[in-house]
């Protein structure tokens, strides 16, 4: 439905009747009974074009749902001698009525446009699984109200294809994503115990180190070192350290990720300094990111682990960077921007400490001594100097 013109214009006209509320002297008893027959007799003439704003969008629960409170709320009108209270809230509903069927009648994608357009972004890649959708950026971009995106957004949660965390709305990850994170993690240890960073008898690092490591929670640690336990490659002792079994000796070697090519950059230098920052808020903040943009990043922060590698020591830090870099990525689209995350952190952690900048101090020339001006013709200028510090009045009499 279109409003034309002049529905257009009796409809900001009665938007601006809401504004205008009984205040000071007004608000007595024929005030408030003015106002409210005023907010009656607009009700009266635009609650018709509401109901066919939800006839039109009965194809949307969300939109449905909200139009039905929106209307349930209008069918009870108070009395002309209601309280002040009373009035004011049904001059709030009438108001919001309103400013639905103008929101309704802006110009536009509809909501059901506006539904396919987002499951065209979710199935092309554009929004992976896992990544945080944003109702208000996506209404800018289309150009439409958020109320209208809010109600495609409500519909497609309905639907399951999003789901909603707290505040926020992320793409649904297919499946139980806790247990395939979890099992992920189960086998970086496994490949990890299998290159001999964890030979048989050793200990792993304690839940909360590993936990820092793999930029996730504690539980899914525990779930994993579960799955380890009992497929016989760990073993819990008495205090609770997961212990690596001789069972890790028949482990065949793992899998790993296909050779690099040449490095676009000279070794020491990198195309985005700011990359490994770049890739650890993409996982936090759960950003889209296209196939192509992980295959780059993926390749990048390859070529600067081989070259952090290649010019330090083999230790700890190291040793998990090389293990990690010659990983291939999982399996799970929606994982690899949390397995670029991983390997962003553990190269920060391998590259040496910049060393402490030293801010130069600031030096400030001393001023010249200045001649004062003489207090007679016959007495000679005094020299003085602002830094000098001169001797208080008792000071000099007494000298």
């Amino acid at each position: 439905m279109v409003l034309d013109q002049t529905a257009r214009d009796l409809l900001r006209s009665d938007l601006y009747r809401t504004r205008r509320l009984p205040t000071g002297a007004s608000v007595a008893a024929a005030g408030l009974a003015r106002h409210t027959t005023t907010m009656r007799t607009v009700l009266d003439h635009w609650v018709p074009v509401a109901q066919n704003c939800r006839a039109t969008e009965a194809g949307s629960r969300s939109a449905a749902a909200r139009w039905d409170t929106l209307l349930a709320q209008a069918a009870d009108p108070p009395h002309p001698t209601a309280p002040a209270d009373a009035v004011f809230a049904f001059n709030t509903t009438v108001r919001e009525l309103l400013r639905a069927i103008n929101r309704y009648a802006a110009r536009g994608p509809s909501i059901a446009e506006i539904t396919d357009h987002l499951t065209t972004q979710i199935r092309s890649g554009h929004c992976p699984a896992g990544s945080a959708l944003s109702p208000d950026r996506a209404a800018k971009a289309l150009g439409v109200p958020r109320e209208r995106v809010k109600d495609a957004v409500g519909d497609l949660i309905a639907a399951g294809v999003l789901e909603r965390r707290g505040v926020r709305v992320f793409v649904r990850v297919p499946g139980d994503g806790p247990r395939v994170q979890a099992r992920c993690i189960a086998g970086r240890l496994t490949a990890q115990i299998a290159a001999g960073l964890y030979p048989p008898g050793t200990l792993l690092p304690r839940v909360h180190d590993l936990a820092q490591r793999f930029l996730c929670q504690a539980p899914l640690i525990n779930t994993a070192v579960r799955l380890l336990t009992d497929s016989g490659l760990l073993h819990l002792t008495d205090r609770g350290r997961a212990q690596v079994q001789n069972a890790a000796l028949a482990l065949p070697a793992p899998a790993r990720a296909p050779a690099l090519p040449p490095a676009p950059h000279p070794p020491g230098t990198h195309p985005h300094p700011d990359l490994l920052s770049e890739v650890r808020s993409q996982w936090r903040h759960h950003t889209p990111v296209t196939a192509g943009t992980i295959d780059s990043q993926w390749a990048q922060l390859r070529h600067r682990a081989s070259q952090t590698a290649t010019h330090r020591d083999t230790d700890g830090p190291c040793r998990f960077l090389t293990e990690l870099a010659s990983a291939p990525l999982p399996d799970p689209q929606w994982l690899r921007p949390w397995h670029l995350a991983i390997l962003a952190t553990a190269l920060s952690n391998a590259l040496p400490p910049a060393p402490p900048h030293h801010s130069p101090v600031p030096v400030h020339p001393v001023p010249a001594p200045r001649a004062r001006m003489p207090l007679h013709p016959d007495v000679p200028a005094q020299v003085h100097s602002p830094t000098a510090r001169q001797p208080s009045a008792h000071l000099r009499s007494r000298a």
